[in-house]
């Protein structure tokens, strides 16, 4: 049985449920804490660091569970330089590209981190893999140069799907996911069941249907838009990365008009799973596990693994 619990966040009293991750007490009552890796249906990953707070003196992740009578505070000083130092760090593992970038639709973790931190340079520079692109799937691909290592896709494929094809080797001098130890994605035992897909925080892992297709700029030759990214890392060292991202946020509003989201229910069985299905003009970009349309008696359930159940959705 569920007990309340009443805690101080940033001088403020909070009631709500103990017990629960911080980010999800927070979100219940309006607060944005900004994180990358943890997820709802995944849990605490615990790798993103750039949620830490100060709880009664000492520095906690976002994912911590609430408790009675905890102090929290979002503002100390040191909880704030632990963020920046978190994102930071998974900004050297991800190349910023906003504004031509087919994820940047409003669900990019990873970018609204970078817009609620309010970040304000990019201290270390991006450092590319020495890994391809495996385009091997016919439905997604996975970009190494974009991949955070956060762990969500591991986890949904190892714990949630229980088809054990993802993993990183954290040990490799240039980690990267790999499929059954290195193998191509087509050639494992992946059964494209698009979980990894759903929960990746950025663009790493991204169905094929959204390539260039996705907002107004992203339809551009790469040969256009490699010279364009070098120009503005230029500019960005000079007048910071805020006009960059201000620039990147008017992008991901100027798409929204053009995306429609169809709300519709996979008929695969009788439990009435409901999706939206992304669209621009009359190409299909993807179709999204949404969470809130599904039937009421069945949520406890599926609640835990609702992002893989696009399986159906996406290969039919």
């Amino acid at each position: 049985m569920s007990q309340p619990c009443t805690i101080i966040f940033d001088g403020e009293e909070i009631r709500g449920i103990a017990d629960e991750p911080l980010i999800d007490f927070l979100e219940g009552h309006g607060i944005a804490l900004p994180s990358v890796c943890y997820h709802p249906s995944l849990g605490a990953i615990e790798t993103c660091d750039a949620c830490w707070v100060e709880v009664n003196g000492e520095l906690k992740r976002g994912c911590a569970r609430t408790q009675e009578g905890m102090q929290i505070s979002s503002r100390d000083p040191q909880a704030v330089a632990a963020r920046h130092e978190g994102m930071d760090r998974l900004l050297s593992k991800h190349e910023l590209y906003c504004t031509v970038c087919e994820n940047n639709n409003g669900d990019c973790s990873l970018h609204n981190a970078v817009v609620e931190m309010d970040i304000p340079i990019q201290r270390y520079e991006f450092q590319p893999k020495p890994h391809a692109k495996d385009t091997t799937s016919p439905f997604y691909t996975y970009d190494p140069d974009q991949c955070i290592l956060c762990g969500r896709c591991v986890e949904a494929c190892q714990n949630i799907e229980v088809n054990e094809t993802l993993s990183i080797d954290y040990a490799s001098e240039n980690p990267r996911v790999l499929w059954d130890g290195g193998k191509e994605i087509n050639d494992s035992s992946c059964v494209h069941c698009g979980h990894c897909v759903t929960v990746c925080p950025c663009n790493a892992l991204m169905e094929n249907s959204m390539d260039e297709h996705a907002g107004p700029l992203t339809s551009m030759p790469w040969s256009l838009k490699r010279p364009m990214i070098e120009i503005v890392k230029k500019i960005e060292t000079t007048i910071s990365a805020k006009p960059i991202t201000g620039i990147s946020e008017i992008d991901s509003a100027w798409r929204q008009p053009g995306i429609k989201r169809t709300k519709t229910v996979c008929t695969y069985c009788g439990v009435g799973c409901s999706f939206e299905m992304w669209t621009r003009d009359r190409h299909i970009l993807k179709v999204q596990p949404s969470l809130t349309l599904l039937p009421t008696v069945f949520l406890p359930v599926l609640k835990v693994n609702l992002p893989g159940i696009s399986l159906i959705a996406r290969n039919d």
